[in-house]
């Protein structure tokens, strides 16, 4: 099964994973392709033009690792946007002879406190409301596959012993606390 991927601009390789999960990749656009990088967009599987249905982050590791060999790229940087920065650590450490960077923009990130998640949702009615396709089924079986991961017992030695150089980024207003 292979990920329906946008293809953008050339030079490096950089995978751009947009936040959700179970959303389109609704970072797919030549005007937010990291400039003189070659940009693969993949809608995740089972939502917009990827065919499938709910499934595994590991599955969604194998998806990405499937599109990389595919292409024939050696390494990319991986980008992530919110879910999408979850995704790419978890990627970098299932693969980390493919990543040569990840960037992580306004993910979540590993920790087990959900407490968070109550001043998201009463802050949430003052951001803009974005109509992005997105697939439920998709959605509550990714989220439950992130919690097992971040509940694995070596999960952070592994972060503390990856070669992966990792970027997280988040931005001063953002409503999800740092």
């Amino acid at each position: 099964m292979g990920l329906h991927t946008t293809v953008v601009g050339q030079g490096p390789d950089v995978v751009v994973l947009s936040g959700g999960p179970g959303c389109i990749n609704y970072l797919a656009s030549d005007d937010l392709a990291p400039r003189g990088m070659r940009a693969w967009f993949p809608d995740p599987r089972g939502v917009g033009r990827s065919p499938g249905g709910p499934h595994s982050m590991a599955e969604a590791v194998a998806d990405l690792e499937e599109v990389r060999r595919s292409a024939g790229v050696e390494r990319w940087v991986v980008l992530g946007h919110s879910w999408g920065g979850d995704l790419a650590v978890r990627y970098a450490l299932d693969h980390p002879e493919s990543v040569s960077r990840i960037v992580a923009i306004a993910g979540t990130g590993v920790q087990k406190d959900r407490t968070w998640q109550r001043t998201y949702e009463s802050l949430r009615d003052t951001e803009p409301d974005l109509p992005i396709e997105w697939v439920p089924a998709v959605h509550a079986a990714l989220r439950a596959s992130f919690t097992e991961w971040i509940h694995e017992p070596d999960l952070l030695r592994r972060l503390a012993d990856s070669p992966v150089p990792m970027t997280f980024l988040a931005a001063e207003h953002d409503i999800r606390p740092s």
